[in-house]
């Protein structure tokens, strides 16, 4: 007599999918749904900038002999930050052709240049 164990179906619950942008690695949690007990889940496909990715989750090699995921992939996206520019002075400028340079300027995100167009 010979017996088959089919794999037991595990879903996958996905948390937060949309990010700000802030320089720093992102990528949603992923957690088991359907066990007793908890199994561990690897989630790859993190990103830093701004647009629409793709995680996947996998279990440890140990894991994939018992169980198998469903819902294994998620979508996410990082969205642009609002950049904030803050001038310790007030600047008055007449235009003359010439380049101008301003001191005292920080800007909310890491960026090391600014640059300002001038429109008539």
């Amino acid at each position: 007599m010979t017996f088959t164990v089919a794999k037991k179906t595990v879903t996958v619950v996905w948390g937060e999918t949309t990010f700000v942008y802030d320089g720093k690695e992102k990528f949603p949690t992923a957690s088991a749904m359907g066990l007793d007990g908890a199994l561990a889940l690897t989630v790859s496909g993190a990103a830093t900038d701004a647009g629409s990715y793709t995680a996947t989750a996998t279990l440890s090699a140990e894991s994939t002999k018992n169980y198998e995921l469903a819902s294994a992939t998620a979508s996410f996206k990082i969205s642009k930050a609002e950049a904030s520019i803050l001038a310790n002075d007030q600047y008055t400028f007449t235009y003359n052709g010439e380049k101008i340079t301003l001191s005292g300027i920080t800007a909310s995100h890491s960026e090391s240049s600014l640059e300002i167009v001038v429109k008539k």
